[in-house]
């Protein structure tokens, strides 16, 4: 399994020799596996590594006991430790909340010790549970492209999943062999949480049909991926031609856009939100083609209400998505 990690970060070029990483340690058997791959090839490729973990205090004394856990780990790895405590705000998402609050504490961490990389210990499991969620939300072809290998933050600092070549199993197995001290989180295992539902009822349901399902589910994204880096550049090369920005509204012209192929219109959509709002969160797929549906449609003037108060209009030939304001 190690000889295949160091070939998946080769092959996908995650880490490079002198990097600054720092790691995403929870003390589960994901994170501490990645812990004990990363501190094998650190001296190797000379990667100055530091640890972050966040207590998120949601499970009372076992969150505390995962925290020290983290720590001394990383004194014996004689890596840097940082951490941080999350307050649970008065709100029904919880995760969200949490996910959030803990990049935001990995971003914080990086910038405070130099670091080009964040490292998480997402898996081949994590990526079919994403792509199942996205489809059972209505997604288009950039939802079925789950979790990439790397995302780049910004200038300075890009997030590098080295594991999702590795299931669950495989991460076990290797934690059993090298004897890697692990916590076990019982969260995990309540289906109240979507995600742990596909992971522990729809996935095992999956198998019995088809027993390489997740491997399956994670070859459909690299092929999803590969197909929108060229979506994507189109998109990319229609909004620097058609975009126009008037009093904070993103106008382009109907005639150019309906000639589009349709999962291009898509995403030119989703770049014409994002290019207003600052995100695509909060717009899904149906909505997307619900626009596009008015865009090619016989009615010449329409509009559609958007999430957080944007609004699509279609004035004849004119396009435009925009903020309303109070």
């Amino acid at each position: 399994m190690f000889r295949q990690f160091e070939k998946y970060i080769e092959k996908y070029s995650l880490i490079s020799n002198g990097d600054r990483i720092v790691i995403a340690v929870s003390g589960g058997v994901d994170s501490m596996v990645l812990l004990h791959m990363l501190s094998k090839i650190c001296p190797i490729l000379n990667l100055r590594v530091t640890v972050a973990h966040v207590n998120h205090n949601l499970r009372g004394s076992a969150s505390d006991k995962d925290e020290k856990f983290v720590r001394n780990a990383s004194a014996a790895y004689k890596f840097n430790y940082y951490s941080s405590t999350w307050k649970s705000p008065a709100k029904k998402n919880i995760q969200d909340a949490a996910r959030k609050f803990r990049y935001d504490f990995l971003m914080k961490t990086a910038s405070k010790v130099g670091a080009n990389l964040i490292a998480t210990a997402h898996h081949m499991d994590d990526q079919a549970e994403t792509i199942i969620l996205q489809i059972s939300r209505g997604t288009g072809l950039s939802g079925l492209g789950g979790i990439p290998s790397c995302t780049k933050i910004n200038k300075t600092i890009s997030i590098v999943r080295p594991m999702l070549d590795f299931s669950r199993r495989d991460i076990e197995k290797y934690a059993k062999n090298f004897r890697v001290d692990y916590r076990n989180d019982l969260s995990n295992k309540k289906t109240k949480y979507k995600r742990n539902k596909i992971r522990h009822e729809v996935i095992p349901m999956l198998e019995l049909i088809n027993p390489k399902i997740k491997e399956s589910l994670s070859a459909i994204a690299e092929t999803a991926r590969d197909t929108m880096l060229t979506i994507n550049f189109i998109t990319k090369q229609f909004a620097e031609a058609n975009f126009k920005i008037k009093n904070k509204k993103i106008i382009w012209n109907r005639p150019d856009f309906i000639e589009l192929p349709d999962e291009l219109r898509c995403q030119i959509i989703i770049e014409a939100f994002r290019s207003v709002k600052g995100d695509k969160k909060d717009l899904n797929y149906d909505q997307i083609k619900h626009i596009d549906q008015l865009s090619i449609g016989k009615n010449k003037k329409s509009q559609y209400m958007l999430p957080k108060n944007y609004r699509f209009v279609r004035d004849n030939d004119t396009l435009s998505i925009f903020r309303l304001t109070s």
